[in-house]
């Protein structure tokens, strides 16, 4: 048999050429027989050393269950006489490397992009718990279709197993991509090392340069553990401060204050590029004519930062004033409610004093306040060990809320009424939680109106939500968790009250409603009149402004003003004291219906007649 290297076929794959040839071994350039088409051949030589054979065997392995999109595929390892191959997927096209080369700094949004690629392929390889440790420019693949992958796995690990062929003392990777922790002790080496590899890329791909030499001499790895490098914004003023902070956050020398994997990166760069790209077709046309064009200025303008966020950038430092007066405002909001409140809208805004009693720690609990009169919703999570949870400050527009308590795989509902902090200095909302057996789905209600006086002889009824027709309530009624259902409560003289969209998980034991009926009240809109009166109802120049009573203020009528009375007999006064008018009318309101009044004054005769429609 003739020497490899002049062979025209190893086993079976048609040999091309030699690509490259090292210490150690050489690469060949092939034809797969089975699917014909380019592959590389990767020999380590008779002579390796055990250790460079082991590590040879074990690339072949780590690369084998790697199969994604941004890993170059292995095809095969194999044995041929006294030499040992790998084979693998050919990627005609440019190391990273050479494609800094080419272009210097990258623009903004490619660099992301290719941060990008490249993070979806360690994910995956961490997602395998193998750690790369020589993530650089030269491992990274740019292929002429567009494709960005990773390659060389040849000082790679698995976490889950012991890692005896590099021990303790043996140094291996690149300087100036090597994170502190893998300079100084291999034991320490973990995901967060290709993490901060990854970060140094990012940054020379911005720049142009790397932020560390690639010596091993004191005064470089003191650099590399202090992270001591010359800021990205000298060296590219482009670079908006949001993503220089996301490259310090990869590249911090303390692997703990690094991204704890590589999927919260990847979650934080996404709607950067996604926001630029809204259209993935075209990024990808974008970038694959930068690779097959000799002068790609158009698509190299597609992923540059606009100049102007940079310099609305600017313009927010010069901001920052107002911003630190702002965030004192939100302070004082969330530790001094009251006197926020007392300085901004006493009359609107109310604050709620939520307290939540359980039989055990409470943790994971979700509460939501929604008022479908507002169009309002807020939204807390609490994680506790306590038993007992309160919140004073929580501030919320005046008005009547639906509030959604998830606990311990149990849903408890109630209604709120939140009242403006000039009437009510704190709104109550208690929560005494037990926990549920294990019968059937049962519903407990209680039902109070607007004043806290619980309510009896009231009606009570469900349906499935998205369902039209209504089931009354009883010990019989069928309610099965996994479901979800409307509720609601109605009296006579009361406004219908509803709590939608309740989901009653599975094994759930019970369901708490709480209820808060107000008193059927009927709208009068008394239109301007334009000589100035005074207007008192019931002997009262002031009362409710909405349906729900929850909102009161004075009777005005220097402009159109909707009131709000309960059903029945009135006295209202039209007074001005000027011209010695106070005439007095008697109202008779009906339950069903709406009113309109318009108040007439002659102003020769002073008389006045109150128009009801």
């Amino acid at each position: 048999m003739q020497n490899k290297s002049n062979n025209k076929e190893i086993k079976g794959y048609k040999i091309l050429g030699k690509i490259a040839k090292g210490g150690m071994g050489e690469l060949f350039k092939g034809i797969h027989p089975g699917l014909n088409k380019e592959i590389i051949l990767k020999k380590l030589i008779s002579k390796a050393t055990t250790s460079f054979s082991d590590r040879f065997k074990r690339e072949a392995a780590l690369m084998m269950e790697v199969s994604h999109p941004n890993v170059v595929h292995i095809f095969d390892y194999f044995r041929e006489g006294t030499s040992a191959y790998i084979v693998m997927e050919y990627i005609p096209g440019y190391n990273l490397s050479e494609f800094i080369a080419k272009f210097g700094k990258l623009p903004v949004y490619l660099a992301s992009y290719i941060a990008f690629e490249l993070a979806k392929g360690l994910e995956y390889a961490h997602s395998k718990r193998i750690i790369h440790r020589d993530i650089k420019p030269g491992n990274v693949l740019i292929s002429m279709t567009g494709e960005i992958k990773l390659t060389d796995f040849g000082i790679a690990f698995k976490s889950s197993r012991e890692d005896d062929i590099t021990k303790t003392g043996t140094l291996l990777g690149t300087p100036s991509y090597m994170s502190p922790e893998q300079i100084y002790s291999s034991k320490d080496v973990d995901h967060r090392t290709d993490i901060y590899s990854l970060g140094v890329i990012f940054y020379e791909m911005l720049t142009g340069i790397k932020p560390f030499s690639n010596q091993f001499s004191m005064e470089n790895v003191v650099n590399i553990k202090k992270g001591k490098c010359p800021h990205i914004r000298k060296a590219n003023k482009n670079v908006p401060p949001k993503l220089v902070k996301i490259i310090k956050k990869l590249m911090n020398p303390k692997k703990s204050k690094r991204y704890k994997n590589i999927s919260e990166f990847i979650n934080k760069i996404r709607p950067f590029i996604m926001n630029k790209f809204k259209d993935h077709a075209f990024l990808n046309d974008s970038f694959n004519k930068l690779i097959v064009k000799q002068n790609p200025e158009k698509e190299l303008s597609h992923f540059k930062y606009p100049n102007t966020f940079l310099l609305a950038n600017r313009i927010a430092k010069i901001a920052i004033f107002p911003i630190i007066i702002l965030v004192a405002g939100l302070l004082i909001r969330n530790f001094y409610p009251e006197m926020f409140l007392n300085i901004t809208f006493p009359d609107k805004y109310g604050i709620v004093k939520l307290a939540i009693k359980d039989s055990e720690s409470i943790q994971n609990v979700n509460i939501r306040f929604f008022s479908q009169d507002v169009n309002y919703e807020k939204e807390i999570n609490i994680n506790t060990n306590n038993i007992n949870f309160g919140a004073n400050n929580i501030i919320l527009p005046s008005s009547k809320y639906s509030v959604y308590l998830d606990i311990h795989g149990m849903s408890v509902a109630e209604e709120l009424i939140v009242y403006p902090y000039k009437k009510i200095k704190k709104n109550e909302l208690n929560f005494v939680i037990d926990k549920p057996g294990k019968s059937r789905i049962m519903v407990d209600t209680e039902v109070f109106d607007n004043s806290g006086k619980k309510i009896k002889d009231y009606k009570f009824y469900y349906k499935k939500s998205g369902m039209n027709n209504w089931t009354e309530y009883s010990n019989n009624s069928e309610i099965y968790s996994g479901e979800t259902y409307d509720f609601s409560a109605y009296k006579d003289k009361y406004n219908l009250s509803i709590i939608k969209n309740v989901f009653i998980k599975n094994r759930q034991a019970d369901l708490i409603l709480k209820f808060i009926l107000t008193e059927t009240l009927r709208g009068i809109k008394f239109k301007k009149n334009n000589v100035p009166i005074e207007l008192k109802i019931d002997g009262k120049d002031s009362g409710y402004l909405d349906m729900d009573g929850i909102t009161e203020g004075k009777y005005a009528l220097s402009s159109d003003q909707e009131i709000y009375l309960v059903p029945g007999k009135h006295v209202v006064n039209v007074i001005n004291k000027d011209r010695n008018i106070n005439a007095t009318f008697n109202l008779n309101l009906s339950k069903d219906k709406q009113y309109e009044a318009t108040i007439e004054i002659d102003e020769n005769t002073n008389k006045v007649n109150l128009k009801i429609e």
